[in-house]
């Protein structure tokens, strides 16, 4: 379950806000991942689809995780 947002745009997009300066298909992507990520129970659960190519960052991120949305990543809080 989402408990907290990283950005007010990553707030903005699970609320339905539409935000100027990103494409529209981001964020219904952003959307659709941030709800799958509200779903899932464990970190795990976010492996499928692969698209998804979720990985454990390493250094000073190494308590986050990362999926793919478009050619960019949005790291994940674990």
């Amino acid at each position: 379950m989402i408990t907290s947002f990283g950005s007010k745009n990553t707030q903005n997009i699970w609320n339905g806000v539409k935000i100027k300066t990103l494409p529209i298909d981001i964020q219904n992507t952003g959307r659709r991942k941030l709800r799958m990520l509200n779903n899932s129970q464990d970190i795990a659960d976010l492996r499928i689809p692969p698209s998804n190519r979720l990985e454990k960052l390493s250094g000073k991120l190494s308590d986050f995780y990362s999926i793919w949305i478009t050619k960019s990543l949005w790291p994940l809080s674990s």
